[in-house]
């Protein structure tokens, strides 16, 4: 996945009201990714656990596409786990294991300390890698977006900025967050330095993130 006044990220009372922590799951969404040359699908969940004897929310998500390569088609499979605080988003921790054809391809520990994070990275054929990045304040990581748009406080023509995390990439980004329009169904658009995204909602509590586009392509479409 490739999310005027300008309020602050610190820590937000919403989040705490809207997504309560309790254990085992929370929510579940299921996506069809839209590329035509790489279709596949994503799931996405959050739980509430306990880590190292804290309240926690482990996001969850499972990828999964068909590759065609020289005619051939390969399996690859993505599984991400990742810890965050249920008070504020802020990233905690993560882990990530690609494989193709069950083979695994790579994977990524990445664990935070103070204002630090720590990834350990590793691609099949290749030593493994160490950096670390600095992230001085809260930041929302990727895989968490789709359950802090559907959280954080918007109104038509108000935007927000938050500070997003990629794990895999391993840096931290601005990201601005504005709410477009209002009824059955809404959108938000979010700007990086990447591309434009446009998140489609369905009205409920939380709502619902029914398709996703990036830079115009549709990325991600709700499945039913």
């Amino acid at each position: 996945m490739r999310l005027v006044l300008i309020l602050a990220l610190a820590t937000p009372a919403w989040s705490a009201q809207l997504l309560p922590w309790k254990p085992g799951t929370i929510e579940t969404r299921s996506y069809k990714t839209a590329e035509s040359g790489v279709p596949g699908t994503v799931t996405y969940k959050v739980m509430g656990v306990l880590r190292e004897g804290k309240k926690t929310l482990e996001v969850e998500v499972i990828t999964k596409r068909t590759l065609i390569l020289g005619g051939q088609e390969g399996k690859l499979e993505t599984y991400s786990l990742t810890w965050i605080d249920p008070e504020t988003f802020d990233f905690l921790a993560a882990r990530l294991r690609t494989t193709l054809n069950t083979a695994e391809a790579s994977y990524l520990r990445s664990e935070r300390s103070g204002g630090k994070v720590e990834i350990r990275q590793k691609l099949r054929g290749s030593p493994e890698d160490t950096r670390t990045v600095d992230v001085s304040s809260p930041v929302v990581e990727e895989n968490a977006v789709l359950f802090y748009l559907t959280r954080v406080p918007l109104r038509p023509g108000v935007s927000q900025k938050f500070k997003r995390f990629s794990a895999a990439q391993g840096r931290v980004t601005d990201a601005s967050i504005t709410l477009e329009q209002q009824g059955a169904e809404r959108r938000i658009r979010m700007l990086t330095d990447i591309a434009p995204a446009v998140f489609h909602l369905r009205s409920g509590n939380p709502p619902v993130i029914v398709r996703t586009e990036v830079a115009g392509t549709e990325q991600l479409k709700l499945v039913e």
